[in-house]
């Protein structure tokens, strides 16, 4: 019966997505939270709607079929299959409307770790040097096994203590990711994730280093070409903070 009630929770998912459920993000998507017995689910589910595409991407999903929610749900899977932490896929639905795709929402179990890569730094502005190398040997392990995550950020690396002093670092946000198969990627492939995983150069140098010493690459040849991607992607960062902030100052 639980099955049967769920199904149909996903069946009217998008009028109920929009009476139902606690919004925990809102912003370009949106998330909900959906506790029992809203959802005919026995655990809290996460229930993300994606903003809806303009004209050219409807028609691109329409015909391709590879939408964020389709990627989001496989790459989920995906990462599971790989031994990585993640919240579980579930499900996923899409809505089209004048024959075109809509928009999509993905549904997921609920990640609840409390903290995120904001944590390289401590209080005190210091490198955490246990995390930083952590962190470093997760992304070797990323790239060994074929995966580019591409929007490694601070918020998408969610981290909990275990109990063994290790570090549990569950990837959020799904979609952007790639599986190049199952083989130890080229370096150039692996750079998509060297941009916006922490906004300290120090921590950033910290975490490169030991990368490069996990796979035995190079760094010396290798470094400045990491610092120079690095210090791009802040620079496009802030003009676009910059712009936003004009943006949002002329319309209020």
């Amino acid at each position: 019966m639980q099955n049967e009630a769920f199904g149909n929770f996903l069946k009217n998912l998008p009028t109920l997505f929009e009476n139902m459920g606690r919004t925990i993000y809102d912003g370009r998507n949106t998330i909900k939270i959906f506790a029992p017995p809203e959802s005919h689910f026995n655990v809290d589910i996460a229930v993300k709607k994606y903003k809806v595409p303009n004209p050219i991407q409807r028609v691109h999903y329409t015909l391709s079929g590879n939408t964020k929610c389709v990627r989001a749900y496989i790459n989920g899977m995906t990462l599971k299959d790989f031994g990585f932490s993640t919240p579980e896929s579930i499900a996923m639905v899409e809505t089209k409307k004048n024959g075109f795709f809509h928009t999509g929402y993905y549904v997921s179990m609920v990640a609840n770790n409390e903290k995120n890569l904001n944590d390289l730094i401590t209080e005190n502005g210091q490198i955490n040097s246990q995390l930083a190398d952590q962190f470093a040997e997760m992304l070797a392990k990323l790239h060994t096994n074929g995966l580019v995550f591409n929007d490694l950020n601070l918020t998408n690396v969610l981290c909990t203590k275990q109990y063994d002093g290790s570090t549990l670092f569950t990837l959020i946000d799904t979609n952007r990711m790639k599986y190049y198969g199952k083989k130890v990627l080229p370096w150039k492939f692996c750079l998509a994730d060297f941009k916006s995983f922490t906004g300290s150069f120090e921590a950033y140098n910290h975490v490169v280093n030991k990368y490069c010493e996990i796979r035995n690459i190079n760094k010396n040849k290798e470094i400045d070409k990491l610092i120079a991607i690095k210090a791009l992607h802040n620079i496009h960062y802030r003009r676009k903070k910059r712009f936003l902030h004009g943006l949002k100052n002329l319309i209020t």
